[in-house]
């Protein structure tokens, strides 16, 4: 018997994934070796998916993770950023 789990009846899993495989096909195109990434994708995802994506992206390694949606800094809506520094990178 499988039994639903209440995390599964939220649609924030579903969009973390999203966001995190378009970030992730963006973060491949990317040219390899650099210090900093900055990633932006289509679909503006809310400041809950943000602080998921930023906890998901620091627990894998990367030194700072900044996360936000166009909206958030006055921008044009409909657009998400991701900015990814490596450990040896000094801001």
């Amino acid at each position: 018997m499988n039994i639903t789990k209440p995390s599964e009846t939220s649609s924030l899993n579903l969009k973390v994934e999203e966001a995190v495989c378009k970030f992730e096909q963006e973060l491949n195109d990317k040219e390899k070796d650099l210090s900093y990434y900055h990633l932006v994708i289509d679909g503006e995802y809310n400041r809950i998916v943000c602080d998921k994506i930023e906890s998901l992206y620091s627990a894998a390694g990367w030194r700072k993770v900044e996360c936000s949606a166009s909206s958030e800094k006055g921008e044009r809506g409909g657009l998400t950023g991701l900015k990814l520094y490596k450990p040896d990178y000094c801001i």
